[in-house]
């Protein structure tokens, strides 16, 4: 809640409000109406539950993303932290704010990741238009 700008908001208090509610026990939490509801009650945000299929759609993601959205994402956690189909008994919650795009020029409105040379992210508010172009770039240096 505090990454979305409510101040003073900590993880004690997120876990006892989810206490309040019956949402959560010891901190998992399992339903994502009961995530969404969260949302609404500690951040100043529009909160919306959409199908997991809807990541597929790429133009829907990337516009979501540079509008600034955040994306939550259930998913069970294998051994090796990867995604794994465990019905809810390995629940995790992944967090998309944005996306590395690989490229050699330096796309507008991005900022060069050190730790990841060729790639940079983008920021939130950057244009279709200037996706277009990194895209295009992209696919040239391919």
């Amino acid at each position: 809640a505090e990454a979305m700008g409510e101040q003073g908001m900590s993880v004690d208090r997120v876990m006892d409000i989810a206490m309040e509610k019956g949402f959560t026990k010891r901190g998992e939490m399992f339903s994502v109406d009961n995530m969404a509801h969260m949302a609404l009650d500690l951040v100043t945000c529009d909160v919306k539950v959409e199908q997991a299929t809807k990541l597929l759609d790429t133009v829907w993601l990337v516009g979501m993303l540079l509008k600034g959205s955040v994306i939550l994402v259930p998913y069970d956690c294998g051994p090796d932290n990867r995604p794994v189909q465990a019905r809810g008994h390995k629940a995790h919650w992944a967090v998309i704010s944005g996306f590395l795009i690989p490229s050699k020029a330096i796309p507008p409105h991005s900022t060069p990741l050190s730790a990841c040379p060729g790639f940079h992210l983008l920021q939130a508010g950057t244009s279709k238009e200037d996706v277009h172009q990194v895209l295009h770039h992209t696919e040239q240096d391919a």
